[in-house]
């Protein structure tokens, strides 16, 4: 073998990295590709077109209101705000849940009368006539529809007083204000008289309920707005925003007409049960002022002796008996208070309103307690009926009930608690009353025996005077409040169509565009990602520092040949330079003699089709025109392609034959037709056991006499990917080139010959980069040679087309 002493220069190590995606792979593949992309992207352009044109936009429309907090809210919230319920009576009723209730929705429906659409046919899109009272020329009253007819469109044509219904392309012909009947049930066409369209042809559609219902309830929304518990944002997304405005004009209107009606019911009946409890102390007061006068002058009352006895004794008695008269009547009131507040507990279905009356009726005198419990029991009222209200509207597991339950019990609890502080308060007081009382009883038994009857009878009298006008009083205040009454709702921003929220055509345009070319963008993406063929000179470098001392180009012709001695192609002269580039690699001069004059190169790859056959003729046909006398040996004896690239047929007598012992070396070398000095050794027929062939005694004898007799050996070996016969030509050859094929040969194969190299399984590895493409217009070949097809024959061939082809764009 050679002394070679310049390979360390090819082999530099080069730092090996793994990546997992190649960006410059990705950029020449889509440049590669453009028209791909223009082709999605017109795809992309044609959909959005379609689109625009067959749906329907989808616009939000927005309002804005106030809940203002009643009177007694605003001194409950004073009362608990620091305690523990602060909380709780933040969220006393949340009222974003009443505003979305399905009742609440169902009722704005039917108001609306959008259980039947309406639309004026078009071309493209059918446009919804929607306000329907001046819009439709016709208004359609349902008497019984069965299930087949929700959500099937049917069309009706008018002509004069007649019209003509195509229901799934049966027609029914009828008057206006007749029944039509059909499979989908019953229904009445009545001619609107508001019609201001003139149209004759109109789709009706009919609206299933609950379908409508859901379809409302998925696109409405009520929210609190930011930094605020009392300003409600309301917001609807619907295709009509006609449609969207007047539903929320609807619900806001529906809202304050239902807390305006459950008002006024209960101070109706609060008024009743005054003007009857009125009348009866007007009865009550006429009845003892009677009885009064009829005592007074049965016993002669009417004369001063007596009060001249003990004017000051019997004035201090008169006041503790009056005093103790009014703790009792508190006491009595203090415990009616205490169990209607304790009732409520139980009065969960409120069917009756006698228990808000008993309640409200009858004030305390808040100079006899300590506290002052009218405001609570004011809220504990509103907090009742606010309790209904809203269980009117939603079912008794709604979680918006919770707060007013909470609320209602805690306010319960304290008053209990302390309504029957208050009544031991004045239990003692009545003790103290009755000591005193004791003491002057003695005192004052003789002077006034007769005045203590009239007393009573005048205490008691001023007691249900007192409560008269009290009565009077509320009964003028309930009227007051019907006569104001208003919704504590204030409407911030009317209902309006903020927007349209579906995308615009521009933006449908530019999306679909994108999309259309991001979809083979992601594809060639992909394919980068999970191809692990080799591409381009750098994946070499960073996969294996073996040295690549030439590329060669993808060749156009047909023929295996590309390398003759007239030819100037850019594949030829690749050829020519590869045939250098081993001159310098292995040390020697194509014009030199001496020991290094020869040269045995075995070429081999990592898979089939890596074109190792092709690179071993024409190199060996570049070698012969230069003169050397040249042997091309096909040692792949499983798969021989070598006689048939030279234009010969296998024979039966090859090197399978000679290594076998049945023929001579001589009688197998033959002479190729395109250079005399270019002869070839074809494997024979392919032989059970080609690997133990290659090891025999013969195939050392035949290397050493070929080299002895050629300038240059070249082995054509198999893929060492494959089998390993190319190993057992490691003590007879000088360089092994390993054929690289472009966008074929597996990243693996790098591995694979680096491992060769680092175990030292075939001398002076080297790679030939095989079937570039056009677009890799620069190789470097160790020595950083770059090549153009620009310069050479074929290349003004390909050129010459070009231009052609330009003109006839032109033309």
């Amino acid at each position: 073998m050679s002394n070679i002493n310049t390979y360390d220069q090819f082999s530099e190590p080069e730092e090996k990295s793994l990546i997992s995606f190649d960006f410059n792979k990705f950029l020449k593949k889509a440049l590669r590709n453009w028209y791909y992309l223009l082709i999605f992207s017109l795809l992309g352009l044609v959909v959005a077109f379609l689109y625009n044109r067959y749906t329907y936009p989808v616009y939000q429309i927005s309002a804005r209101i106030l809940t203002q907090p009643t009177e007694e809210q605003e001194l409950s919230n004073t009362f608990f705000a620091q305690s523990k319920l602060a909380e709780m009576q933040s969220k006393m009723v949340d009222e974003t849940q009443i505003l979305q209730a399905r009742n609440l929705v169902a009722n704005v429906l039917e108001e609306l009368n959008l259980g039947v659409s309406y639309y004026s046919v078009g071309r493209i899109k059918d446009l919804d006539i929607y306000p329907y009272e001046t819009g439709s020329p016709i208004i359609i009253e349902t008497n019984q529809l069965s299930a087949q007819a929700y959500g099937q469109p049917f069309f009706v044509t008018i002509e004069g007083s007649e019209l003509t219904v195509d229901w799934n392309g049966e027609e029914y012909r009828q008057k206006f204000n007749r029944p039509i009947d059909g499979p989908f049930g019953s229904f009445v066409i009545r001619k609107n008289p508001r019609d201001q369209g003139g149209l004759t042809y109109v789709k009706c559609v009919f609206n299933e309920p609950n379908y409508l219902i859901s379809f409302f309830q998925q696109r409405y929304n009520v929210r609190k707005a930011s930094g605020s518990t009392s300003v409600l944002d309301m917001t609807l997304q619907h295709p009509n925003g006609e449609i969207g405005k007047d539903f929320l004009e609807a619900v806001i209107d529906r809202y304050d007409r239902s807390v305006i009606e459950n008002k006024n019911r209960l101070s109706a009946k609060t008024e009743d049960f005054l003007e009857k409890r009125i009348i009866e102390l007007e009865q009550e007061l006429a009845d003892s002022e009677d009885e009064l006068m009829q005592f007074l002058l049965s016993n002669e009352l009417f004369i001063n002796s007596l009060e001249q006895k003990s004017a000051f004794i019997r004035t201090a008695f008169e006041e503790l008996n009056s005093r103790e008269m009014e703790v009792e009547l508190v006491k009595n009131r203090l415990s009616q208070l205490r169990g209607l507040v304790r009732a409520s507990e139980q009065a969960t279905s409120l069917t009756g309103e006698q228990y808000y009356y008993d309640l409200s009726s009858n004030p305390l005198e808040v100079e006899l307690i300590t506290r002052d419990f009218s405001p609570l029991i004011g809220r504990f009222i509103e907090l009742l009926v606010q309790q209904k209200h809203t269980r009117s509207s939603v079912a008794d597991n709604y979680p918006g009930l919770l707060p007013l339950r909470q609320e209602l019990d805690s306010i319960r609890t304290y008053l209990v608690v302390n309504i029957e502080d208050e009544i031991d308060n004045l239990e003692d007081v009545n003790k103290e009353i009755r000591q005193t009382r004791d003491s002057l009883y003695n005192v004052l038994v003789s002077s006034t025996e007769l005045r203590i009857p009239s007393q009573k009878i005048t205490r008691l009298l001023n007691v249900k005077e007192q409560l008269y006008f009290s009565i009077l009083q509320q009964r003028e205040q309930i009227k007051l409040n019907q006569a104001t009454a208003v919704s504590r709702t204030i409407l911030l921003m009317s209902p309006r169509v903020a927007g349209m929220i579906s995308r615009s055509i521009s933006e449908v345009y530019m999306l679909a565009g994108g999309v259309g070319m991001a979809i083979p963008l992601l594809i060639m993406a992909l394919m980068v990602l999970m191809d692990q063929s080799v591409d381009n000179p750098n994946e070499v470098k960073k996969k294996t520092n073996v040295p690549v001392i030439a590329s060669i180009g993808h060749s156009r012709s047909k023929q295996q040949i590309v390398v003759t001695k007239e030819s100037r192609t850019g594949m030829a002269e690749m050829f020519r330079l590869l045939r250098s580039n081993l001159n310098f690699f292995t040390n020697t001069k194509s014009n030199t003699g001496g020991v290094n004059d020869k040269q045995a190169l075995l070429v081999t790859s990592s898979v089939s089709g890596d074109g190792k056959t092709f690179v071993v003729v024409n190199m060996g046909m570049s070698m012969a025109i230069a003169g050397k006398k040249v042997c091309l040996v096909n040692i792949d004896l499983r798969k021989p392609k070598l006689a048939r690239y030279l234009g010969r047929e296998d024979t039966l007598e090859g090197l399978s034959t000679y290594l076998a012992g049945g023929i001579e070396l001589e009688s197998i070398i033959q002479e190729s037709e395109g250079n005399e000095n270019l002869h070839f050794i074809p494997s024979g027929p392919i032989p059970p056991n080609p690997a133990e062939l290659l090891l025999t005694e013969r195939m050392r004898i035949a290397a050493e006499t070929l080299k002895e007799k050629y300038d240059v050996v070249i082995f054509d070996a198999p893929p060492i990917g494959a089998v390993a016969d190319a190993f057992a030509m490691e003590p007879y050859v000088d360089v092994s080139l390993f054929i690289v094929r472009y966008r074929h040969s597996q990243l693996q194969a790098l591995e694979l010959i680096q491992n060769v190299k680092d175990e030292k399984k075939l001398p002076s590895p080297a790679i030939v980069l095989n079937d570039a493409k056009v677009h890799q217009n620069s190789y470097s070949y160790g020595y950083g040679y770059g090549y153009g097809y620009g310069y050479y024959a074929d290349d003004s061939k390909g050129r010459v087309r070009l231009s052609k082809w330009w003109k006839k764009l032109k033309a």
